[in-house]
């Protein structure tokens, strides 16, 4: 027979069709569906093409008839087994298992491929005759010789074997070991891959990992994956704790902070008293650890606003030496500052009947009330009587309808809201959110009324603004003549006025 005729017989005996196929069928269907698995088929992709290079030497050898023919054609077919082993592996593992909810560690997979293509190999030689029994003398041999040189990496590779398969470590958790924290971002045959926060990846021995105190963060039995973590700040003795503590814990509790979990709710504690000051701590739970510093950032803003809106200072060390300004640089400052309040005053609808005087009055009632971006100024249903005169920033205004919640409208500077509130003790009617830092001065309700007592016909104008402005609201639903009109602006304005009296304990107006 000629060379081509046991070409052909050899294709056929060693099944190098199918095995071509099966490879291209089956790196089709891992391309479509588990693309990371791509970069596996490669040692697969090797051997096939090896045992498709091989099968013509085979066929030449054959019709030469040389020496070396069954031992090359062995060589062929342990290529094909191998070959078909491994594409089988992928299908299964990578394909099939993840499609039924089943995930397997990476480094299975290459243990179920050794010991397969292990078992195919001997298999195969066995039925082509080929004796084995000094072969596996020899490899024990050799097994025990390269087992004694390379502990340290048996080591590490049963050690990787064991973390992954009583899932003490996966990939994706993120862990602590001798100072370094970082994500499991792979686990391979003799190492474990962190990834830190800096962008450095570290390479841990699996063997290392095994013997190591090694901290899981944010693990815990039954619960939601979240890690507690401290931020600690200190305020000094003028302020009580309770009142430092309430004044946190309501700045990070009405409003969400992103990758701060809900429950349970960050909240503030005193940790301890030192000679000047209270050292405080705020505990929150991080739900996405790489976002520690972004998040840490976002509460220590939170928390100096909140301090700075109700004028409690941070503490600073003792034993520093404070140079302050001379008693008239302060009057100058502080008199700059009310005229700045005045004018914002002035330009407020609500005050527009007011004279300078009662301007100034009533500008030195308002108290500086910083928010940070995210912050909530308000919240809809919530009974609170402050308003607020926004002078720098934005903020949204947010109305829940059912269990939605949309934007309705943009606050830019300069304007004011809460006079409803304030005026009438009305609950809040919508959420009022931060959208970047903003600087607003807040009037109280108990400083309003310190200011209205001596003043009562000033509800009478503020009453007329408020349902005038109540009315323009409503004119979009409504086609009032300007007799109506003027009949309803009073009626509206009397029903106003009542509640201001009410409210503010003033004297009955008659009508």
């Amino acid at each position: 027979m000629d060379f081509w005729s046991h070409l052909i017989e050899e294709v056929i005996a060693d099944n190098t069709l199918y095995v071509v196929l099966g490879l291209l069928a089956t790196y089709l269907i891992v391309r479509a569906l588990a693309p990371q698995e791509r970069p596996r088929l490669i040692l697969t992709l090797y051997l096939a093409g090896i045992h498709v290079i091989l099968v013509p030497v085979v066929a030449y050898l054959r019709s030469e008839q040389a020496p070396l023919y069954e031992e090359v054609r062995l060589a062929t077919l342990i290529l094909a087994a191998i070959a078909s082993t491994g594409m089988l592996i992928s299908l299964i593992f990578a394909v099939i298992m993840p499609r039924l909810h089943l995930h397997t560690p990476r480094i299975l997979h290459d243990v179920v491929f050794g010991g397969a293509s292990t078992v195919a190999v001997f298999a195969l030689a066995s039925h082509l005759g080929f004796n084995l029994s000094g072969l596996i003398a020899t490899s024990a041999v050799l097994t025990g010789v390269i087992g004694f040189a390379l502990q340290d990496t048996l080591g590490n590779i049963i050690g990787g074997l064991a973390m992954q398969l009583d899932n003490t470590i996966g990939v994706g958790d993120w862990i602590e070991f001798e100072g370094h924290t970082g994500r499991v971002a792979e686990m391979r045959w003799r190492y474990t891959a962190l990834e830190t926060r800096s962008w450095e990846t570290i390479l841990i021995p699996n063997a290392s990992l095994m013997d190591g105190r090694v901290s899981i963060l944010g693990r815990r039995t039954n619960m939601p994956r979240q890690w507690r973590r401290e931020i600690e700040f200190h305020v000094d003795f003028f302020h009580a704790p309770t009142t430092v503590i309430q004044i946190v814990n309501e700045a990070l509790q009405t409003s969400q902070i992103p990758n701060v979990a809900a429950d349970p709710q960050p909240h503030a504690l005193l940790k301890n008293l030192d000679e000047s000051f209270g050292n405080y701590a705020v505990r929150y739970w991080l739900t996405d650890i790489a976002c520690q510093d972004p998040v840490e950032s976002d509460i220590r803003i939170r928390i100096y606003f909140a301090l700075k809106r109700h004028r409690v200072r941070l503490a600073v060390p003792t034993g520093h030496v404070f140079l302050t300004d001379a008693p008239s640089r302060k009057e100058e400052s502080a008199r700059r500052h009310v005229n700045y309040k005045q004018q914002f005053i002035k330009e407020m609808e609500l005050f527009s009947s007011l004279s300078d005087d009662e301007c100034a009055a009533l500008a030195e009632e308002l108290r500086y009330a910083p928010f940070a971006r995210g912050e909530h100024l308000t919240n809809q249903g919530q009974a609170s009587y402050d308003l607020y005169i926004l002078t720098r920033g934005s903020c949204q205004v947010l109305v829940r309808s059912g269990g939605d919640e949309k934007e309705v409208a943009v606050l830019e500077a300069p304007t004011f809201f809460g006079e409803m509130s304030l005026m009438t003790g009305a609950v809040r009617s919508t959420t009022i959110i931060a959208k970047t830092d903003l600087e607003t001065y807040r009037l109280e309700r108990d400083a309003f009324e310190r200011f209205i007592q001596p003043r009562p016909e000033v509800a009478e104008q503020v009453a007329r603004v408020l349902a005038r402005r109540q009315m323009s609201l409503e004119s979009a639903l409504e086609d009032l003549d300007n007799a109506h009109a003027k009949d309803n602006l009073d009626a509206r304005s009397w029903e106003f006025l009542k509640k201001i009296q009410s409210f503010f304990n003033l004297s009955p107006t008659r009508k």
